[in-house]
């Protein structure tokens, strides 16, 4: 909110996607004339059920960004070069979902380039320790476990489970986010 109260952002979404790649090329002319590198970090996915508001079409219908780390769609995205309207290449990356992936991105400062990659976990067996791998190559980083963080985490999920396991409703109605033509959710009202 600005000094006033106003709401100074929103969703521009439109019906054709238009709105959210004009308010996003402005946002990236602002971007541009102070920095030299410009990073869209981004909730739109590459679900086709989110088209026309999806990364690679924003990307497509826009001009100066230099990546975009996007979500949404829980897709694994190891540094997608993807054309923007000018034919410029922009890196798309996205890592997944639930922590499966760490996205890694680095910015060489004297040329600007950006390289990305993914960064999981490799579980050691018995004795062994785990260990990073970046786009499934083994890095020689060793990970291990805290135990005061674990149980703090362990506490968490225990509570949430009890909570998630008490039924608090209850609908006669067989409630509606696809029929026969696909999903329903985003594209018009349903009873859900």
């Amino acid at each position: 909110q600005d000094e006033n109260g106003n709401y100074i952002y929103g969703i521009a979404g439109g019906t054709d996607g238009q709105e959210l790649y004009t308010r996003v090329q402005e946002t990236i002319d602002a971007a541009a004339a102070e920095a030299d590198v410009v990073i869209a970090l981004g909730h739109l996915g590459d679900d086709p059920a989110s088209q026309p508001w999806t990364s690679e079409e924003l990307i497509a219908n826009t001009t100066g960004l230099d990546a975009f780390i996007d979500g949404h769609s829980h897709s694994t995205v190891a540094g997608k070069e993807v054309a923007d309207k000018e034919g410029n290449t922009v890196i798309l990356t996205q890592t997944g979902e639930y922590f499966n992936a760490v996205g890694r991105m680095v910015i060489d400062l004297e040329t600007l380039e950006i390289d990305t990659g993914l960064l999981t976990i490799q579980e050691g067996t018995e004795g062994e320790a785990s260990t990073w791998l970046l786009d499934g190559k083994y890095t020689g980083w060793e990970v291990t476990s805290n135990e005061e963080v674990a149980a703090i985490k362990d506490a968490w999920i225990a509570e949430i489970e009890e909570q998630l396991g008490e039924v608090i409703g209850q609908s006669e109605v067989d409630l509606i986010i696809s029929d026969d033509s696909g999903r329903l959710i985003r594209k018009q009202e349903t009873n859900l």
